[in-house]
């Protein structure tokens, strides 16, 4: 590795596992997404245009491989039937107060697909 790629890890590496961890809540998955986008970018880097941010380029090769690795393991969406007007409902007041830690606990524990695609709506990258 040389030197620049050694400094561009170091730099970004923990940044990437960031986004890593968003689209698999598997450790060990999700580091096998950051080599694997690693590979890429330093494989790539001579494509890099200087347009734009040189982080934002390397996270959108960080999510294309993501979205590769699962749909890969061919990521199935769970059919939700269950519209019963006695399902808990939740308080309002609850959801505006809940905590960084615990959102990021409820997104985890959405089946795979369905916290694929709110990942995808709702934490654009640049």
């Amino acid at each position: 590795m040389t030197l620049l790629a050694a400094y561009a890890f170091e730099q970004y590496a923990g940044r990437m596992m960031t986004i890593c961890l968003r689209y698999s809540c598997d450790h060990p998955e999700a580091e096998d997404m950051l080599q694997r986008s690693f590979i890429k970018i330093f494989s790539h880097i001579h494509q890099y245009k200087f347009e734009g941010s040189f982080e934002g380029w390397m996270k959108r090769i960080v999510v294309n491989c993501a979205l590769k690795m699962i749909q890969k393991k061919k990521t199935r969406f769970l059919e939700i039937n269950n519209h019963d007007a006695a399902s808990p409902q939740a308080d309002s007041f609850a959801l505006s107060n809940l905590s960084e830690d615990e959102l990021i606990k409820l997104i985890s524990s959405l089946p795979d697909g369905y916290r694929i695609v709110f990942i995808c709506m709702c934490c654009p990258w640049p």
